[in-house]
């Protein structure tokens, strides 16, 4: 990675489950066990390929047949915060009411920092994981024979490191923020039905006050501005929308792969962060030359079962 903002927001979130946030949550159809590729400095996710299916494993040399992913419900969340966030949900005395719009806003979501960075992802209304069982035991001696032959065929596995998606958690509805600096609070706004408990349902309408503490919502399309409100009102969109339809995969596990070379990793370089477990399990490996490199391992909660 190296985007300052994504990096940031995957520290902050890290203590949940030791996963992987996605400061830009991506379609379930995109990022999905069993898929290898990077995350560019944006943030972004680049498959390289899908091991689970026949064709992109025959290419690159995956021999093993794949088990179907399992699937579990982890029912419904209440927001996910970085340490030093606490929210609480608030019925408001006087209504926020944008009639250009026919919205109107009685409850809110309210996060609160002291100090630093803070960030906060809300979902609904449920949210769902999909994942192998020992995962190591499926893709790393694949990983170890051709390691060196995908980062010389993508320059970006050399600088932002080889992802093998093992896990994924995916939500229909989300929303994210995150801020530093002077602001000490933000605030989510939702209609009456818009939400249950803390986390967001498939109806009514979201929105913000629109500051220097900036929600970003998914789905999108029908957003809408009054002077400095915005509002968003539920749609779920059809599969066949690729630029909007979920659900979106806001946190994953898996294998990251990356060379190590005069003490650091190639990614140390552009700021990404490691996993807890980053060393272990790593290999050495040879490339054209016949020159020895370490490939360090990093587990990013791929054994897990989530909250």
């Amino acid at each position: 990675m190296g985007d300052c903002m994504s990096d940031q927001y995957v520290d902050a979130l890290k203590h949940f489950s030791k996963l992987f946030a996605l400061w830009s949550p991506s379609q379930a159809t995109d990022v999905k066990p069993g898929a290898c590729g990077y995350f560019d400095s944006g943030g972004q996710w680049n498959t390289i390929a899908d091991l689970c299916k026949p064709d992109d494993a025959e290419k690159y040399n995956f021999e093993l047949a794949l088990p179907a992913p399992k699937e579990r419900s982890l029912g419904r969340w209440d927001p996910i915060c970085s340490k030093n966030v606490n929210w609480k949900r608030v019925v408001l005395e006087a209504p926020v009411k944008l009639l250009q719009l026919n919205v109107e806003f009685k409850l809110k979501l309210e996060f609160s920092k002291n100090q630093g960075y803070g960030a906060c992802l809300v979902t609904g209304p449920t949210v769902t994981t999909k994942y192998f069982q020992h995962p190591k035991t499926l893709f790393h001696a694949w990983a170890k024979q051709n390691f060196y032959s995908m980062s010389r065929k993508f320059l970006d596995v050399k600088d932002h490191g080889l992802w093998i998606i093992t896990k994924v958690y995916e939500t229909p509805r989300c929303a994210i923020s995150s801020w530093s600096g002077a602001a000490a609070s933000s605030c989510l706004y939702a209609s009456v039905g818009a939400l249950s408990g803390g986390a967001l349902t498939l109806g009514g309408e979201i929105g913000e006050e629109q500051s220097n503490v900036l929600w970003r919502f998914l789905p999108d399309d029908d957003s809408e501005s009054e002077g400095l409100w915005r509002s968003v009102k539920n749609k779920l969109l059809r599969s066949s929308d690729e630029k909007q339809a979920g659900p979106y995969v806001v946190f994953i596990g898996g294998l990251r792969y990356q060379k190590k070379m005069f003490g650091v990793t190639t990614v140390d370089m552009g700021g990404p962060l490691r996993g807890d477990d980053e060393a272990e399990g790593g290999f050495e490996t040879v490339d054209d030359d016949g020159n020895q490199f370490w490939v360090t391992c990093e587990d990013w909660g791929s054994e897990s079962r989530g909250n």
